[in-house]
Protein backbone atom coordinates (compact mmCIF):
# COMPACT_ATOMS: atom_id res chain seq x y z
CA UNK A 1 0.00 0.00 0.00
CA UNK A 2 2.95 2.25 0.90
CA UNK A 3 4.01 1.73 -2.99
CA UNK A 4 0.76 2.79 -4.57
CA UNK A 5 0.45 5.79 -2.23
CA UNK A 6 4.00 6.71 -3.09
CA UNK A 7 3.69 5.99 -6.77
CA UNK A 8 0.14 7.03 -7.59
CA UNK A 9 -0.36 10.01 -5.85
CA UNK A 10 2.40 11.86 -7.09
CA UNK A 11 1.10 10.92 -10.80
CA UNK A 12 -2.77 11.55 -9.87
CA UNK A 13 -2.14 15.36 -8.94
CA UNK A 14 -0.04 15.48 -11.86
CA UNK A 15 -2.78 14.38 -13.93
CA UNK A 16 -5.27 16.43 -12.37
CA UNK A 17 -2.65 19.28 -12.86
CA UNK A 18 -2.37 18.49 -16.54
CA UNK A 19 -5.84 18.80 -16.92
CA UNK A 20 -7.01 21.23 -14.77
CA UNK A 21 -4.23 23.65 -17.12
CA UNK A 22 -5.31 22.35 -20.39
CA UNK A 23 -8.94 23.62 -19.02
CA UNK A 24 -7.09 27.24 -18.08
CA UNK A 25 -4.91 27.48 -21.65
CA UNK A 26 -8.22 26.40 -23.93
CA UNK A 27 -10.21 28.69 -21.58
CA UNK A 28 -7.96 31.46 -22.41
CA UNK A 29 -7.39 30.77 -26.23
CA UNK A 30 -10.86 31.23 -26.28
CA UNK A 31 -11.09 34.85 -24.50
CA UNK A 32 -8.35 35.97 -26.90
CA UNK A 33 -10.05 34.37 -29.71
CA UNK A 34 -13.71 36.40 -28.90
CA UNK A 35 -11.51 39.26 -27.97
CA UNK A 36 -9.55 39.24 -31.25
CA UNK A 37 -12.80 38.92 -33.06
CA UNK A 38 -14.64 41.85 -31.39
CA UNK A 39 -11.57 44.04 -32.44
CA UNK A 40 -11.91 42.69 -36.07
CA UNK A 41 -15.42 43.72 -35.43
CA UNK A 42 -14.97 47.46 -34.20
CA UNK A 43 -11.56 47.60 -36.65
CA UNK A 44 -14.97 46.99 -39.96
CA UNK A 45 -16.54 48.94 -38.38
CA UNK A 46 -14.37 51.89 -37.59
CA UNK A 47 -13.23 51.49 -41.30
CA UNK A 48 -16.76 51.74 -42.99
CA UNK A 49 -17.55 54.69 -40.99
CA UNK A 50 -14.13 56.42 -42.46
CA UNK A 51 -14.86 55.44 -45.89
CA UNK A 52 -18.46 57.14 -45.84
CA UNK A 53 -16.78 59.72 -44.28
CA UNK A 54 -14.62 60.57 -46.93
CA UNK A 55 -17.24 59.32 -49.92
CA UNK A 56 -19.59 61.85 -48.50
CA UNK A 57 -16.54 64.09 -49.10
CA UNK A 58 -17.99 64.66 -52.49
CA UNK A 59 -21.38 65.33 -53.48
CA UNK A 60 -23.64 66.45 -56.20
CA UNK A 61 -27.23 67.89 -56.91
CA UNK A 62 -28.77 69.51 -59.69
CA UNK A 63 -29.59 72.98 -59.11
CA UNK A 64 -30.68 76.20 -61.06
CA UNK A 65 -28.59 79.13 -61.00
CA UNK A 66 -28.91 82.81 -61.99
CA UNK A 67 -26.16 84.44 -63.01
CA UNK A 68 -25.71 88.43 -63.33
CA UNK A 69 -23.21 89.68 -66.50
CA UNK A 70 -22.05 93.16 -66.34
CA UNK A 71 -23.41 93.58 -69.96
CA UNK A 72 -26.73 92.58 -69.30
CA UNK A 73 -30.00 93.91 -67.30
CA UNK A 74 -31.25 90.56 -66.64
CA UNK A 75 -30.39 87.59 -65.66
CA UNK A 76 -29.53 84.15 -67.37
CA UNK A 77 -30.63 81.10 -65.88
CA UNK A 78 -28.76 77.99 -66.29
CA UNK A 79 -29.68 74.27 -65.12
CA UNK A 80 -27.01 71.53 -64.06
CA UNK A 81 -25.22 69.61 -61.85
CA UNK A 82 -23.20 71.26 -59.21
CA UNK A 83 -20.54 68.98 -58.13
CA UNK A 84 -19.03 69.91 -54.47
CA UNK A 85 -16.01 68.54 -53.07
CA UNK A 86 -15.98 69.38 -49.56
CA UNK A 87 -12.65 68.17 -48.22
CA UNK A 88 -9.17 70.07 -48.29
CA UNK A 89 -7.63 67.54 -50.97
CA UNK A 90 -7.99 66.93 -54.91
CA UNK A 91 -9.88 64.05 -55.86
CA UNK A 92 -9.75 62.67 -59.25
CA UNK A 93 -11.64 61.07 -62.33
CA UNK A 94 -15.05 62.33 -60.86
CA UNK A 95 -18.05 60.62 -62.45
CA UNK A 96 -21.75 61.47 -61.98
CA UNK A 97 -24.59 59.14 -63.14
CA UNK A 98 -27.86 61.09 -63.16
CA UNK A 99 -31.18 61.07 -64.94
CA UNK A 100 -33.44 63.17 -66.07
CA UNK A 101 -36.95 62.43 -66.80
CA UNK A 102 -36.51 59.12 -66.09
CA UNK A 103 -33.62 58.72 -68.86
CA UNK A 104 -30.08 58.40 -68.41
CA UNK A 105 -27.34 60.91 -69.18
CA UNK A 106 -23.53 60.85 -69.92
CA UNK A 107 -21.80 63.54 -67.93
CA UNK A 108 -18.07 64.59 -68.95
CA UNK A 109 -16.09 62.91 -66.30
CA UNK A 110 -13.95 65.58 -64.21
CA UNK A 111 -10.15 64.57 -64.49
CA UNK A 112 -9.65 66.71 -61.31
CA UNK A 113 -12.10 68.21 -58.43
CA UNK A 114 -10.28 71.22 -56.33
CA UNK A 115 -11.81 71.69 -53.08
CA UNK A 116 -15.11 73.62 -53.94
CA UNK A 117 -17.58 73.49 -56.46
CA UNK A 118 -17.65 72.80 -59.74
CA UNK A 119 -20.51 73.71 -61.95
CA UNK A 120 -21.87 70.95 -65.42
CA UNK A 121 -24.48 72.97 -67.26
CA UNK A 122 -27.18 71.00 -68.72
CA UNK A 123 -27.56 72.58 -72.37
CA UNK A 124 -30.78 71.84 -74.96
CA UNK A 125 -29.60 73.48 -78.24
CA UNK A 126 -32.61 75.57 -79.59
CA UNK A 127 -32.13 72.98 -82.67
CA UNK A 128 -33.40 70.21 -81.19
CA UNK A 129 -30.34 68.78 -81.14
CA UNK A 130 -28.59 66.09 -78.61
CA UNK A 131 -28.51 67.91 -74.85
CA UNK A 132 -24.80 69.07 -74.28
CA UNK A 133 -22.97 69.25 -71.68
CA UNK A 134 -20.44 72.47 -70.29
CA UNK A 135 -17.82 72.29 -67.52
CA UNK A 136 -17.71 75.25 -65.71
CA UNK A 137 -16.18 76.87 -62.49
CA UNK A 138 -18.26 78.54 -59.99
CA UNK A 139 -17.52 82.25 -60.54
CA UNK A 140 -18.72 85.39 -58.60
CA UNK A 141 -21.54 86.24 -61.56
CA UNK A 142 -23.68 83.41 -59.39
CA UNK A 143 -26.62 85.58 -57.82
CA UNK A 144 -28.22 82.16 -56.58
CA UNK A 145 -28.35 78.32 -57.22
CA UNK A 146 -31.38 76.69 -56.27
CA UNK A 147 -31.49 73.40 -55.70
CA UNK A 148 -33.88 71.31 -58.03
CA UNK A 149 -36.14 69.23 -55.86
CA UNK A 150 -38.11 67.07 -58.34
CA UNK A 151 -38.29 63.00 -58.65
CA UNK A 152 -37.26 63.58 -62.35
CA UNK A 153 -33.90 64.90 -61.85
CA UNK A 154 -32.17 62.44 -60.15
CA UNK A 155 -28.21 61.94 -59.36
CA UNK A 156 -28.07 58.53 -58.75
CA UNK A 157 -24.31 58.16 -57.54
CA UNK A 158 -20.71 59.98 -57.73
CA UNK A 159 -17.73 58.29 -58.20
CA UNK A 160 -13.98 59.30 -57.47
CA UNK A 161 -10.33 58.50 -56.83
CA UNK A 162 -9.12 59.30 -53.35
CA UNK A 163 -5.94 58.70 -51.88
CA UNK A 164 -5.73 55.76 -54.02
CA UNK A 165 -8.92 54.40 -53.57
CA UNK A 166 -12.54 54.33 -55.76
CA UNK A 167 -15.24 55.79 -53.67
CA UNK A 168 -18.59 56.24 -54.69
CA UNK A 169 -21.21 58.48 -53.04
CA UNK A 170 -24.65 57.72 -53.00
CA UNK A 171 -27.20 59.75 -51.75
CA UNK A 172 -29.73 58.68 -48.96
CA UNK A 173 -27.38 55.39 -49.29
CA UNK A 174 -24.01 54.34 -47.46
CA UNK A 175 -21.07 55.35 -49.02
CA UNK A 176 -19.08 52.58 -50.40
CA UNK A 177 -15.61 52.09 -51.81
CA UNK A 178 -15.30 49.96 -54.91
Amino acid sequence: MGDFFYDGLPNWIMAVTSVAALGFAVTGALVAWRSLQQQIRESERHEAHEVATRARDVTARWVRRDRRFADREDLVREWGLQIMNHSSTTVYDVQAEVSVKGEREVLPELHTLHPGDMFIQRYVPRDGSAVEYRVKRVKDDVVAATAILSPEWVVHSVSFESEGEHLTWRPRERATRD
